[in-house]
């Protein structure tokens, strides 16, 4: 990468921050990992890693749509076409292998959950069985249990769908916030080469204006002496015409 010229380049500058969003994602994924999957800072590292994984991903379509519209255009070699194409399909391939990890971090941390619940549910039934000589161990109120768990899994499922859809707006707004960033540091850019070339020009123009103050002073001086000598002649020739008078 040491030999591409990504200054010059916007594309190129995309596809590098993409990397380093890769980069920083795969390291978030590993140091949530080694927290406990019930901890407060798992759970906070799984969003931030979902809002990063959404915004990877926004990004990465972005490019290869840019990437789309500069091989139509033909402002690039074919080869070079094809060596971004497989830039893009290498951004692409390393989306599925972030969610593969996410995922799996996720289905392990379900999978535990499962399984004290499954515990959980089991204690339960038994203390339930020994209580049956009594009236508090009834199937109505063994149903009814049920029943709040299974709603309250419901309503947990619609609380994960409305965040992961309020993540990924704010994955476009954090994307489209990037993009106007990269486009007034490019205005920027041009303005700041307009300033370089209106300066150099002010310098050429006051070396020439230092130029031609200096020919009119010359100029200037000259004129002075020639007038200098012809007063000198004209005096030379009237004092010959007194004399011969």
């Amino acid at each position: 990468m040491s030999l591409i010229d990504v200054d010059g380049d916007p594309w190129l500058r995309e596809h590098e921050a993409c990397e380093k969003l890769f980069r920083e994602i795969a390291a978030q994924l590993s140091e949530r990992d080694s927290e406990i999957s019930s901890s407060a800072a798992y759970a906070k590292l799984s969003a931030l890693v979902r809002v990063r994984l959404r915004q990877f991903t926004v990004e990465v379509n972005q490019l290869r749509e840019k990437h789309a519209v500069i091989a139509r255009n033909d402002t690039i070699t074919p080869h070079e076409a094809e060596r971004r194409t497989r830039l893009v399909e290498r951004l692409e391939s390393g989306i599925r292998h972030l969610q593969q990890r996410f995922n799996a971090s996720a289905r392990s941390y379900d999978d535990d959950e499962n399984r004290s619940q499954l515990m959980l549910d089991r204690g339960r039934d038994k203390m339930f069985a020994d209580m049956g000589t009594t009236g508090w161990g009834d199937d109505d109120g063994h149903s009814s249990e049920a029943f709040d768990v299974e709603r309250a899994q419901k309503m947990t499922q619609q609380v994960i769908k409305e965040q992961d859809a309020g993540l990924e707006e704010l994955a476009k707004i954090i994307s489209r916030q990037k993009n106007i960033a990269r486009t007034i540091g490019d205005e920027v850019e041009v303005h700041n080469e307009i300033l370089d070339d209106l300066a150099e020009g002010i310098d050429r123009t006051t070396v020439g204006l230092m130029d031609e103050t200096r020919q009119v002073r010359t100029i200037s001086r000259k004129d002075r002496t020639c007038g200098y000598w012809v007063v000198i002649i004209l005096l030379f020739i009237a004092i010959l015409v007194v004399a011969f008078i």
